[in-house]
Parts: C-alpha cells; sequence; structure tokens
C-alpha cells in the first residue's frame, strides 16, 4: 500500500468537512428567520435538511480515518457521500433567489 493514500485521502477529507460544514452554516442562516427562503417552508423540510447537512461533515471525517483502514472503504465513501446531499435537493423550491423555470 501506497503511504501517501491515507494522508491524501485525510487531508481530501478535512477540505471537504470544511465545505460542508460552510454549506450547513449557509443553511442555517438561511433559514433561520426565513431571511432567504420562502415564509410558507415546512418546519421539517428544515431539519430534515440540517440533519442531512451535519451528518456529511461527520462522515466525510470517517470516511478520511478509514482510509489508514482500506483506502478502498475511503475512495468508496468519497463518492458516495456527496449523493446524501440530491435527497435533500427539495429544499431548493424554498430558496428565494431560486428562478421558477
Amino acid at each position: 500500500m501506497n503511504q501517501r493514500l491515507p494522508i491524501a485521502s485525510l487531508i481530501y477529507a478535512g477540505n471537504l468537512c470544511l465545505a460542508s460544514v460552510t454549506r450547513l452554516l449557509h443553511w442555517v442562516y438561511a433559514t433561520d428567520g426565513y431571511r432567504l427562503t420562502a415564509s410558507e417552508i415546512d418546519p421539517a423540510t428544515v431539519r430534515y435538511v440540517r440533519r442531512i447537512f451535519g451528518l456529511v461533515p461527520i462522515l466525510y471525517v470517517v470516511a478520511g480515518v478509514s482510509a489508514w483502514i482500506s483506502p478502498t472503504v475511503a475512495l468508496v465513501s468519497f463518492t458516495l457521500i456527496p449523493l446524501l446531499y440530491v435527497f435533500p435537493a427539495r429544499q431548493t423550491q424554498h430558496l428565494t433567489s431560486v428562478l421558477p423555470f
């Protein structure tokens, strides 16, 4: 096994973790007091998306650490974790800056 792969995976995971924390903070800011969302947004949707966005950074840390055990597991994790952002895509219908097409 190449000894640099786990280190590279950990750095990559850290970068993705910070990006996902930023996305979570953006969501919290946008939905707090309906700053950037429609006022009729369902509070359950806000909580659901917040949970998913809060889970993603944790998963990236786990994926980065798992590279020390199995680089293949880490690479598969890095591929699958972004799919979690597809499921909360229903939140975009409530963003006031999104133009209806």
